[in-house]
């Protein structure tokens, strides 16, 4: 199971949110780039970058996503307020691998077709859950769309991984529901990234029994910056 190190960006800062509310946020380093090359250094083959400036339309913090780019050979997947065909391609052309898109087929449904068409193979889709609907706009918006039905329609367009978080965990350290993401993997048929409250090196080991059932990975962000998790017991990047 792939193990993905998360670094979460206000003002170029690394920064936590607690259940995606702005105003929790905490900082934890001004220096994005070491953390990035750390966990190169640890052989993890992917990191999980989210633009929280973007996600709630108030900047971007695209710079520092660049350099992290520029100055490091680790795979980036980049989330957070990619609005258009514009954006999607200055991330790609950066030299990032991979794009989530969470709202943009809710919110402007011709332009994503745009980014499909040219960028399948870098998409990634984003399913932010609450009571197993569908929420948008950095987690203000609900939708009335059942979580594994768009996972479905993420499948039918081609994409093959989704990032699924369950909001009622993101940011608390109070462990996960494995069987819930074991049911979403089983019912979708899509590759699932596990992604918020993973506290300890326990859940991620709950979470690699639902690898049978179509679970691909993990992502883990407060437990690294709160020092719950171990991270020298992640060999490789992987489980």
């Amino acid at each position: 199971m792939l193990v993905v190190p998360a670094i979460d960006l206000i003002d170029s800062k690394v920064v936590r949110l607690t259940k995606g509310k702005a105003e929790s946020a905490k900082e934890y380093s001004q220096n994005p780039i070491e953390f990035a090359l750390y966990f190169e250094s640890l052989g993890f083959k992917r990191i999980h970058i989210v633009d929280l400036d973007a996600a709630f339309n108030r900047g971007n913090n695209l710079d520092i996503i660049y350099k992290i780019a520029k100055n490091s050979n680790i795979e980036l997947e980049i989330g957070g307020g990619i609005r258009n065909f514009d954006i999607a391609q200055k991330i790609i052309d950066s030299g990032v691998k991979r794009i989530v898109i969470g709202s943009l087929p809710f919110k402007n449904k011709a332009e994503f077709e745009k980014i499909l068409k040219s960028f399948l193979e870098y998409i990634v889709i984003g399913v932010d859950v609450e009571n197993n609907k569908v929420k948008i706009s950095g987690w203000e918006e609900e939708t009335q769309v059942e979580c594994v039905d768009f996972l479905k329609q993420a499948l039918d367009w081609g994409i093959s991984e989704a990032i699924v978080t369950d909001i009622s965990k993101d940011g608390m350290l109070s462990g996960i529901d494995e069987n819930f993401y074991g049911q979403i993997a089983k019912k979708s048929s899509i590759g699932i990234i596990a992604s918020g409250g993973i506290k300890n090196i326990d859940d991620l080991m709950r979470l690699k029994k639902c690898e049978k059932d179509g679970l691909n990975g993990a992502i883990i962000g407060k437990a690294i910056y709160e020092g719950t998790i171990d991270l020298s017991q992640i060999h490789g990047g992987q489980l």
